[in-house]
């Protein structure tokens, strides 16, 4: 960064249209260098250091595969975070990304919402990357502690518990930044382990992380009922395991007043319809709901058919252009007769999916409920 004390942003895009929209989202609060091909955009970050790179993937010559690896090769340049924003939404390019060491992956047609957010958590990660960060390794099966050992130890200051009540004395002594739970343990299970860490005062706000074996709907509601921040299921990938600590750490340290994750949700300025189906139910009949409220992760909205815990439904949002998206059935109270109020979690899966939401918010009239 060389603008005084405001963070800089530099896009490599060869499409112009891309460059203008991209710093007028983001010019009111960053200093922007903009390339239009890959070897400007290596020259530019060598010469002003930004805090955050926007890649495309597709330029002519030199593609953002090849600038990223440039990139990651500079021991001046290797720690600036890049984050690809392409029109590729496959699952290959995507991972292809994050193992190369892509710190984040946005898909075309991108929304202003979605491409702050991102920006803004890059710089807090960087923010407290001075310091390294410790995670807690809770498991009983020694071969999936060395592995994870493995994957974080450069990057973490690893310790590990192979029981239940070994990981609640280190966590409460030594207050690790992330802790990643296995659930199937003898004597006291990952349940059991978060439920006193959630009751503990000094080990409460931890962000824990389920990574286990167990792949059954129930068990996934049962941990974020408890309160796990996110559900990992083995065998897990070393990229996908690596990138949900370092948001968890980004998020938990520098973004205490704007928990976008878990916290920060938009409140309608007037309730919003949505269709739900439950194909799953054997009910492929249409069911109409008003939503109260979204989060990048979860909804709640009113409807007037119970929805079963657990169940998978399928909800669509009406405003002019169809978006549907999975979403799994968390909680549900009932407000009066033919009257209940739902809480989901949005099976959002890929980068895609997730964009057509924020794109969906920014399409209607909303406040953000200030928490």
């Amino acid at each position: 960064m060389d603008n005084g004390d405001k963070n800089s942003v530099l896009i490599i895009d060869d499409e112009k249209a891309n460059i203008i929209a991209l710093t007028h989202i983001l010019s009111p609060d960053y200093a922007i260098y903009a390339a239009k091909n890959g070897e400007e955009g290596i020259s530019l970050a060598e010469e002003h250091m930004p805090d955050v790179i926007l890649l495309d993937i597709q330029m002519p010559k030199m593609d953002g595969y090849q600038v990223l690896s440039e990139i990651k090769k500079s021991l001046r340049l290797r720690d600036i975070p890049v984050i690809f924003i392409t029109g590729l939404s496959n699952d290959d390019a995507e991972e292809k990304g994050l193992d190369m060491g892509a710190a984040d992956y946005i898909t075309k047609p991108f929304s202003a919402e979605v491409v702050k957010l991102r920006v803004w958590n890059q710089i807090g990660v960087q923010r407290v990357s001075t310091l390294k960060n410790s995670v807690l390794i809770v498991d009983d099966d020694k071969a999936a502690i060395i592995a994870l050992n493995q994957m974080l130890s450069n990057e973490y200051d690893v310790s590990a518990a192979k029981n239940g009540l070994d990981a609640i004395r280190i966590a409460e002594k030594t207050s690790p930044d992330v802790i990643l739970l296995d659930i199937n343990m003898p004597g006291m299970d990952g349940y059991e382990v978060l439920s006193i860490l959630k009751n503990s005062e000094t080990a409460k706000d931890i962000p824990v992380i389920f990574i286990t074996g167990l792949s059954d709907v129930e068990d996934e509601i049962k941990g974020l009922d408890l309160g796990a921040a996110d559900y990992i299921a083995k065998p897990f990938s070393r990229s996908v395991v690596k990138l949900r600590i370092k948001n968890k750490i980004g998020l938990q340290r520098f973004g205490r007043a704007k928990r976008y994750e878990r916290r920060n949700c938009f409140r309608f300025t007037s309730l919003q319809p949505v269709t739900i189906q439950r194909p799953f139910a054997g009910n492929e009949r249409l069911i109409e709901g008003k939503i109260i409220n979204i989060s990048d992760g979860g909804m709640l909205f009113t409807s007037g058919e119970e929805i079963d815990k657990g169940e998978r439904i399928k909800l669509t949002f009406n405003i002019g252009e169809n978006v549907s998206v999975m979403a799994l059935a968390l909680r549900k109270e009932r407000k009066g007769p033919d009257n209940y109020k739902m809480a989901v979690q949005l099976k959002t899966e890929s980068e895609s999916q997730k964009d057509q939401i924020y794109k969906f918010l920014l399409k209607t009239q909303m406040k953000k409920r200030k928490l």
